[in-house]
């Protein structure tokens, strides 16, 4: 929301603040996640101004420093690249045993440039290496986000999806209607059929 013009002063985002802080455990964590903890500090990162959100940074940091391995990662390259780019965020280094999330990302790195191993899926390995990236240079999701105007009051409705309706007999399918769909603030005409 941030990105798209949204500010502290909008109903939205101090709802959506309160929200995630009453949502924060007491080691620190959302859901007990590196990526989620880590997703957390990076959504309420542009509204640091806030009361309580400074206060739900430290606890978090503790979390993520203390779940840190001794190969330097988070467990797994996805956590990793969040807590790298938390890391980011808050202008932190994390390591352990003198390894860092980077280092972690550079053994897992394959000479083909993925950074997962190639007897995983290409998909899982094409999302893997697409956070990697960013959070080897040092960008937040913030960072990278494309800034867009905050939307107008006059936004045209939107379209409902379209709606089949089957008429069943005895398990099979005697008739399909399609309905097309309707702007929300065109009434809607009640078939008499």
């Amino acid at each position: 929301l941030a990105s798209s013009g949204y500010t502290s002063n909008d109903d939205i985002i101090s709802k959506d603040i309160q929200f995630i802080l009453s949502k924060q455990k007491v080691n620190g964590s959302w859901e007990e996640s590196i990526d989620i903890t880590a997703a957390g500090i990076q959504a309420l990162f542009p509204f640091r101004s806030i009361s309580g959100v400074s206060t739900a940074f430290s606890s978090a940091s503790s979390y993520i420093s203390n779940a840190q391995t001794n190969d330097g990662g988070w467990g797994n390259v996805f956590a990793t690249t969040w807590a790298l780019q938390t890391s980011s965020a808050l202008g932190v280094s994390w390591t352990k045993n003198g390894k860092n999330g980077k280092d972690y990302l550079a053994i897992n790195q394959n000479p083909d440039g993925g950074v997962l191993a190639s007897s995983e899926s290409q998909q899982n390995r094409i999302w893997a290496t697409s956070y990697a990236i960013p959070a080897v240079l040092g960008k937040t999701w913030n960072t990278i986000m494309h800034l867009v105007s905050k939307p107008t009051a006059d936004i045209p409705s939107p379209i409902l999806p379209l709606h089949i309706v089957a008429k069943n007999t005895e398990n099979t399918v005697s008739k399909i209607k399609i309905i097309p769909p309707v702007e929300t603030n065109t009434p809607i005409k009640k078939n008499t059929k």
